[in-house]
C-alpha cells in the first residue's frame, strides 16, 4: 500500500513561517525540508528504513509531531512493528485532534496483534472410540457376535443429521473468514480514500499553492490511488455478498439438521407389540412395548 502522507509538508512549512521568540533558537527549516524530501523519495523507492531515518531527522529539527506519522508509516512498510507502534502512538499523543485518529488507532491494533502472533485457537481434538471387542477374555465368541443385527430405529436419520451439522459448522467458519476478508478490503479502500483526501489538501511549501493533479506524475499517482480504492471497494462488496449467501446456506443446513433430528426422535417413539410366548403345557400371550 503506497501511502505518502504528503500533507505533512504543510505542517513543516507553517512552522517554518512562525517567527520564534529568540532568533538563536530558530530551527534549521531548510535542512529539515531537505530531510523530508529525501525521505519522501526513499519512500517511493521502497527504501523504507532509510526513509524513516530521514523523516525522523526532519522531526528532530522541527519537533513537529505530525512528522511522526511519516516515520511510523515508513517503519510499518519496513516490517518494523515495534517502531511503527511507538511512532504512531507518539503522533496521536502529539496531535490529539488528528482527523485520522480512528484509522491510526486501527493500525496500532493490527500491528499489536501481528506482533503478538495472534491466531485463532485450534479446534479441540476428537476423541477416538475404542475398538469393539469381538471375543471374551477367555477367547470364546460372545453370543450374537457373528450375527447381523438390525440397526436401532433412527440410526440412519441421526447419521444424516450429523453430516448436516458438520457441514453447517464448516459454513459458520467459512462465513466468518469471508466477513473478515471483506472487512480488510473495506479498510484498505477507506485508507486509499483518506490518502486521496490528504493529497487534495496538500499545499506546496515553496509556492504556497496546491499541487497540480491535472497532468504529470501527480495526476498518475492520484489516478492509481483512485483505481486501487475502487478495486478494494468492489472486492469488499463481492466478499460481503458471498458471505451473505454462505450464511444463508449455513442457516438452511442447521434447519435441515434439526428436521432430521426431530424426525428420528419421532420414529423412535414406543410402539405397541403383541406376541405369543410358548410355555410348556400352556399358552401365554404377552403384551409389551417395543423401543
Amino acid at each position: 500500500m503506497r501511502i505518502f502522507a504528503q500533507s505533512i509538508a504543510l505542517g513543516v512549512a507553517l512552522v517554518g513561517l512562525a517567527a520564534p521568540a529568540a532568533a538563536q533558537a530558530q530551527p534549521d527549516f531548510e535542512a529539515a525540508k531537505r530531510h523530508f524530501m529525501t525521505g519522501k523519495d526513499l519512500f517511493v523507492r521502497k527504501a523504507f528504513l532509510k526513509a524513516a531515518e530521514e523523516f525522523n531527522q526532519a522531526y528532530e529539527m522541527t519537533r513537529d509531531p505530525v512528522l511522526l506519522f511519516n516515520v511510523a508509516e515508513a517503519y510499518e512498510n519496513a516490517g518494523r512493528r515495534e517502531e511503527a507502534i511507538r511512532f504512531y502512538e507518539g503522533y496521536l499523543a502529539g496531535v490529539p485532534s488528528a482527523q485520522d485518529r480512528e484509522d491510526v488507532e486501527r493500525k496500532i491494533t493490527w500491528l499489536k496483534r501481528e506482533r503478538s502472533g495472534w491466531q485463532a485457537p485450534p479446534p479441540a481434538p476428537t476423541p477416538s472410540e475404542p475398538p469393539a471387542q469381538t471375543t471374551s477374555p477367555t477367547g470364546a465368541v460372545p453370543p450374537g457376535a457373528g450375527e447381523n443385527p438390525n440397526p436401532p430405529s433412527g440410526t440412519e436419520e441421526a447419521s444424516g443429521g450429523s453430516r448436516l451439522r458438520t457441514a453447517a459448522w464448516v459454513g459458520v467458519g467459512l462465513t466468518a473468514a469471508l466477513l473478515t476478508t471483506a472487512g480488510m478490503f473495506a479498510l484498505a479502500a477507506q485508507s486509499k480514500e483518506d490518502d486521496i483526501t490528504r493529497r487534495q489538501h496538500f499545499v506546496d511549501p515553496m509556492t504556497g499553492q496546491p499541487l497540480d493533479y491535472n497532468s504529470g506524475s501527480n495526476a498518475s499517482d492520484l489516478g492509481q490511488l483512485y483505481d486501487d480504492g475502487r478495486s478494494f471497494k468492489n472486492l469488499s462488496i463481492a466478499f460481503f455478498v458471498v458471505a451473505g449467501a454462505t450464511a444463508a446456506g449455513t442457516v438452511t443446513l442447521f434447519l435441515l439438521d434439526h428436521y432430521h433430528w426431530t424426525s428420528a426422535r419421532a420414529e423412535a417413539k414406543p410402539r405397541l407389540r403383541v406376541g405369543a410366548i410358548a410355555v410348556p403345557g400352556a399358552g401365554q400371550v404377552s403384551l409389551g412395548w417395543s423401543f
